[in-house]
């Protein structure tokens, strides 16, 4: 009697088990449109309507305006949005948004995809939630975008604040905004970019499987032109010296050549009156961008065969000891370097900290020297981060003669 008890028992537990499991294999995704481009509706399936914003809010004069434009599949259509940075405001900027009618919970669902195709362009993708009341939203950064079409998903989980406002926490039940931003001190810049299929999901996206299929294989750090010197993830290129410690050094930055290509040059003096003097070519963005996509580092350098140090300047860095790679002696004749991040360590007089790749701001190559009146200069191009995993266990093949 004992063991036909057990013996139903088991019966009973391997029903409810395999129950369980055909009805796991029959739960829906849970997919909600964002946008219904594909219909020609500018609305929801929340609720809202999409529509454009600029920095006339503060005193900019930006303009944009959007058209219905053939999507990835030429049945349907998508959203392309057309803009122009102008004078008014320092940090121009304009977006494509929707406020939704009333505060959404997006905790049940798991990511966000959507089609895109641009001008080249760096784009930000905020979700704005009421805890956030500096504007500060959790946002993805997308570095550059591409005149192709490149579906992108994104787990919810990596939306990061960009950190120049108050820290809050990603609070998903109370969701009221999304918008695609994009913007630059650049005044009379001219772009593009289109969306489509923007859809809010239960599928779960793991960030190995986003890095594969959304990242840039590449992001080209230095292009020029005669405004100024502007990259392509939104920063500037600019000088900076030891001014800032009552120093007298010098440094001025202008445009080289190597084959076809422009470049950056930096020409320096450092003065006598601080004893640590340096000055630096560096490049700041304008609010921290993401660069956990990419493992590996290469440049093209030339100068007058003084040390000079490269550096990753990270948010959580605040004494600036930032993370580097030591070059001993720069070149006359071109030369390509290529290493690994993992290479890149602090020099040791700071705080310890992680390097922390989800926020960078400053890309800088520095030199110095105790020595008043060192005059010197060097030379950077094709300044690229790779998704590409490069090994340091052949010194040699980190550096090569061009």
């Amino acid at each position: 009697m004992n063991n036909l008890f057990k013996k139903t028992l088991l019966i009973l537990l391997f029903l409810v088990i395999g129950s369980f499991l055909c009805f796991a294999e029959k739960i829906p995704l849970l997919k909600k449109n964002l946008g219904n481009f594909e219909q020609k509706s500018l609305k929801s399936d929340f609720g809202g309507e999409w529509e454009t914003a600029t920095d006339k809010a503060n005193n900019g004069t930006s303009i944009a305006s959007t058209s219905f434009v053939e999507g990835i599949d030429p049945a349907k259509k998508a959203i392309s949005v057309n803009y122009e940075l102008k004078a008014g405001y320092q940090y121009r900027y304009i977006m494509f948004k929707i406020n939704f009618p009333k505060v959404l919970d997006f905790s049940k669902y798991n990511s966000i995809s959507f089609w895109l195709k641009g001008s080249g362009h760096r784009l930000k993708f905020h979700v704005g939630t009421e805890v956030v009341k500096d504007y500060d939203y959790h946002s993805y950064n997308i570095a550059k975008t591409t005149t192709d079409w490149t579906e992108y998903k994104i787990p919810l989980s990596v939306f990061v604040q960009e950190g120049w406002g108050s820290t809050k926490e990603f609070e998903m039940k109370k969701v009221f905004m999304i918008e695609f931003q994009t913007g630059s001190m650049k005044e009379g810049e001219k772009g593009w970019f289109a969306i489509g299929e923007i859809k809010l999901s239960s599928e779960k996206i793991y960030e190995q499987q986003m890095a594969s299929d959304n990242a840039l294989d590449s992001l080209v750090l230095i292009s020029s032109n005669e405004d100024g010197f502007v990259d392509s993830a939104g920063g500037f290129w600019e000088v900076s010296d030891d001014k800032v410690n009552y120093g007298s050094s010098t440094a001025k930055l202008s445009f080289g050549k190597r084959e076809d290509r422009q470049t950056v040059k930096m020409e320096y003096e450092l003065g006598p009156l601080y004893k640590y003097r340096y000055a630096m070519a560096r490049l700041a963005f304008v609010n921290p961008i993401n660069l956990t996509r990419y493992k590996s580092v290469s440049f093209f350098l030339r100068g007058n065969e003084k040390k000079l140090k490269f550096h990753i300047g990270t948010q959580n860095v605040e004494d600036y000891d930032y993370y580097g790679y030591v070059i001993r002696s720069t070149s006359s004749d071109w030369k390509e370097y290529k290493f690994p991040l993992k290479l890149l360590r602090q020099e040791g007089w700071g705080k310890k900290v992680l390097f922390d790749l989800k926020k960078v701001k400053v890309i800088q190559f520095q030199t110095g020297s105790m020595l008043p009146g060192e005059k010197g200069w060097f030379e950077i191009d094709n300044l690229t981060l790779s998704a590409d995993e490069l090994t340091d266990t052949n010194k040699s093949a980190l550096l090569s003669s061009k």
